[in-house]
């Protein structure tokens, strides 16, 4: 009865171990593995701001896997660009990433003395510059 018991034990123990053994070595192939390389990346909404400097800007890898691509740190890189807003980042299976995104339009400018600063509708900091740029945009002079 007590052999039976050690071997029991014995027994779950090394299944436990092949089945965590196991785990591990399919969970490195999946991630290693190129299922669904991502192709091609669509990217709707753009008008001035290039294409390529937004994938760049993106964080995607080439061969990256649409299966395992983190949108949220795709969306985040993307909105770190003052002049871009994000609307969607979905999938297309077998081979495309999507992005619809937005241009924030500069709509007035703030000279601080030496330098000038574009502000889109909400008040978001979009670009500075250097002051006496000629611009048709409204200017505020600030002290």
């Amino acid at each position: 009865m007590k052999f039976r018991h050690l071997y029991l034990v014995f027994t779950l123990a090394a299944v436990a171990f092949a089945a965590w053994v196991t785990g591990r070595y399919v969970s490195r192939l999946v991630e290693t593995a190129s299922f669904f390389p991502i192709r091609q990346v669509q990217v709707f909404g753009l008008r001035k701001y290039p294409v390529q400097q937004l994938i760049r800007q993106s964080g995607l890898r080439p061969g990256e896997s649409l299966v395992f691509v983190n949108t949220t740190a795709v969306r985040r890189n993307v909105e770190a660009v003052a002049r871009l807003s994000v609307l969607d980042v979905s999938r297309t299976f077998p081979e495309t990433l999507v992005l619809r995104v937005e241009e924030r339009e500069g709509m007035a400018l703030i000279s601080t003395g030496a330098e000038i600063a574009e502000l889109d509708r909400q008040g978001r900091i979009l670009g500075r510059g250097p002051a006496g740029l000629d611009c048709d945009k409204p200017l505020l002079h600030l002290p």
